[in-house]
C-alpha cells in the first residue's frame, strides 16, 4: 500500500481555493479529485509526466465528472503569475504534475530500491536452490550407492 505526502495547508492554499473556484466545486471535493489524480500517478505515471495523456484521461484518472478540459485548465491556472498550478508545462513542453518529485519522489525511489532488492533476492534464491538441488542430488546418489553396497555385504 502506497502513500504520498498531503499537507494540512492544502485545504487553505491559494492554489486550492483558486482551482475550486474555477471549477465551481467545494474545496473538499477538489482535494479529493487531486488525491485521486496523485494516487493514479503513483501507479501509472510514476515520474509525474502526463504529456502522453489527453484531458479526458487526466480527468478520468481523477474521477472528475465535469468537463475534462475545464479540469486540466483549472489545475494549470490555479497558480499565481509567479507560481505554477497543480499541473504545469515543463521546459520541454510536457504536461507534468507540479513538484511531483518533492512529494512522491521518496516513494518512487523506495519502490525502485525494493524492486532491485527483490530481484537480487530472487537471483540469490535461484542460485541457492540450484546449490541445494546439486547437494540433494549428491546425497541421493551417495545413499543409493551405500544401499547397493550394504545389500551386497549382507549376501
Amino acid at each position: 500500500m502506497a502513500w504520498l505526502q498531503s499537507h494540512q495547508t492544502l485545504a487553505r492554499h491559494p492554489k486550492t481555493l483558486r482551482a475550486a473556484q474555477l471549477l465551481a466545486v467545494s474545496v473538499p471535493a477538489l482535494i479529493g479529485h487531486l488525491h485521486l489524480l496523485w494516487w493514479w500517478c503513483m501507479d501509472y505515471a510514476e515520474d509525474g509526466d502526463l504529456s502522453g495523456l489527453g484531458a479526458e484521461e487526466i480527468a478520468q484518472a481523477a474521477l472528475w465528472p465535469g468537463s475534462p478540459q475545464a479540469f486540466v485548465d483549472a489545475l494549470l491556472q490555479a497558480g499565481s503569475p509567479r507560481r505554477q498550478g497543480f499541473l504545469e508545462n515543463s521546459d520541454n513542453g510536457h504536461l507534468i504534475v507540479h513538484d511531483w518529485d518533492d512529494y512522491a519522489g521518496v516513494l518512487i525511489d523506495r519502490r525502485r530500491r525494493n524492486a532491485l532488492h527483490k530481484k537480487d533476492v530472487r537471483r540469490m534464491s535461484a542460485g541457492q536452490a540450484e546449490d541445494v538441488n546439486r547437494m540433494s542430488g549428491a546425497r541421493v546418489e551417495k545413499s543409493r550407492s551405500e544401499e547397493i553396497r550394504g545389500e551386497g555385504e549382507k549376501i
